[in-house]
């Protein structure tokens, strides 16, 4: 008899996007950190997010084919693309930049007189590559037992366009391009892992 795990059935508000500096064979937290809890440092999260978190792989392929047939004799595999997107609900300058893949933040604390800031500044020019590591995390809806998804390179690819008005939030929509990392070997691209209850 067939058998379904209702915990691959995933829909969940505790969606967490976490961000942290490349640094080669970057690596999932070990099982043992449940999924309410916060990865530990270089991650940090990006905030809170609309509309979901999600990742995508599309790969395109040519056929080759002969006058001598009409069906194609086989495929040949071209571009693939991996990605990792949200919609950043929290529009700071620093998720800007994450989103946008470009520019530079610096942050001025506040002190007991004066404002402090955190300011976004794009120069002119060729922007520099926003290269980091992503992951998602997500609580499998039976167990909790966390679902979590890594990109150990990636670049930010998106294109930032926000609206605020009275009736719509500024969003910053996050695109990240997974690229092959090195690192490993085979060089990764992405890791899908559910995290599996002990046994009885």
């Amino acid at each position: 008899m067939t058998t379904f795990d209702k915990d691959n059935v995933i829909q969940s508000r505790a969606i967490d996007v976490y961000r942290a500096a490349y640094a080669p064979a970057a690596a999932l937290p070990a099982n043992t950190l449940n999924a309410t809890t916060d990865w530990s440092a270089p991650f940090a999260k990006v905030g809170w997010t609309d509309g979901g978190a999600g990742f995508s792989t599309q790969q395109q392929f040519a056929g080759v084919s002969v006058d001598q047939v009409p069906d194609p004799l086989y495929f040949i595999g071209g571009v693939r693309e991996v990605r990792i997107t949200a919609n950043l609900a929290e529009l700071s300058p620093a998720n800007i930049k994450v989103a946008a893949g470009m520019g530079a933040v610096t942050l001025t604390p506040s002190t007991a007189t004066v404002n402090g800031q955190e300011e976004l500044v794009v120069g002119a020019g060729a922007a520099v590559p926003e290269i980091a590591t992503w992951g998602l995390n997500i609580p499998q809806p039976i167990s909790g037992l966390p679902f979590r998804v890594l990109v150990p390179q990636g670049q930010s690819t998106g294109n930032l366009s926000s609206t605020i008005s009275p009736t719509q939030k500024g969003l910053a929509a996050l695109q990240v391009q997974a690229l092959p990392d090195s690192s490993f070997t085979p060089a990764r691209l992405l890791v899908v892992r559910k995290v599996l209850p002990l046994t009885a």
